[in-house]
């Protein structure tokens, strides 16, 4: 593996160049956007800035006993960053989790409420929901919309309350009349109350890395970090693998599923996909 630069995130011209060639040689695809440069190195490029997910890895490696990779560089040339970190072994829970028995799979699950726990507990006492360190949401929940229908600028403020998070997905949904039942379910929750959490924001099983052994090596992805109530993670490790009958029976061991993150994964397929049938909607209920 190449040296790291003394800082990361002020690497030289020449440090820039060489992470740049080398990963544009080991793209198979021009689009490809995640690249392991064989060396012990691997870049995630991105167009939008990469700083922020490079610091909440250092922030967490420092205070947690969370496994995240090693930030080695970031910075950005023309319009696109990269992200330049330690390759980390193993393979996805989300393709391992079939190999793992019950036993083992209930053991990730726990490992994985010990750091919700050591997050919460790092980002205590805030009410404000929005990223780490602060500002409003700006990651890939609050972006997905592959219809145009259902396209609404990123949030521009932090939430304050949960009335207003709730709102924001109301007006997401826009007046399209399939959405009725959810924009009917958020409105009764806009007067509910929840904790506001410093959470991971996605821990589903593709940014899980697991050993053979089924132990977890790394959590990746750390560019949804932030402020949520606290049924998002659970949620989100609902969404993520709901495919996979041994992970959620593990899940339904640890954690409750609420009904407010049940609706919330029905929206997010709703605004995450092109087109809907009614019978698509009646799988999703």
């Amino acid at each position: 593996m190449q040296p790291a630069a003394t800082d990361p995130f002020a690497p030289s011209a020449a440090a820039i160049e060489e992470v740049f060639e080398q990963f544009e040689q080991a793209k198979t695809t021009p689009l490809q956007m995640c690249v392991d440069l064989g060396d012990g190195r691997f870049v995630k490029c991105r167009f939008a800035s990469l700083r922020q997910e490079a610091e909440a890895l250092q922030f967490v490696r420092a205070n947690t006993t969370i496994p995240v990779p090693s930030v080695l560089l970031v910075f950005q040339r023309e319009d696109k960053w990269y992200l330049v970190m330690e390759t980390i072994g193993g393979t996805t829970l989300s393709l391992h989790c079939k190999n793992m028995s019950t036993t083992q799979l209930v053991e990730i699950a726990n490992t994985l409420k010990e750091y919700m726990y050591q997050l919460e507990n790092l980002g205590a006492h805030r009410c404000i929901m929005g990223s780490w360190l602060k500002g409003p949401f700006s990651n890939v929940f609050f972006a997905l919309a592959r219809h145009y229908r259902f396209k609404v600028p990123l949030p521009t403020d932090e939430y304050n309350n949960m009335a207003d998070f709730h709102r924001y997905w109301v007006q997401r949904l826009g007046d399209h009349p399939q959405c009725d039942f959810l924009r009917d379910a958020l409105s009764k929750e806009v007067l509910s109350e929840d904790k506001v959490v410093l959470s991971h924001g996605d821990l589903n099983v593709s940014n899980i890395m697991v050993s053979a052994d089924g132990h977890i090596l790394s959590v990746l992805d750390w560019d949804t970090f932030g402020w949520y109530p606290a049924f998002w993670e659970p949620m989100s490790m609902w969404r993520g693998g709901r495919w996979r009958t041994q992970w959620l029976d593990a899940l339904e061991t640890v954690f409750k599923q609420t009904d407010m993150g049940t609706t919330y994964i029905t929206v997010l397929d709703f605004l995450g996909t092109d087109y809907f049938t009614s019978d698509d909607l009646d799988d999703l209920l």
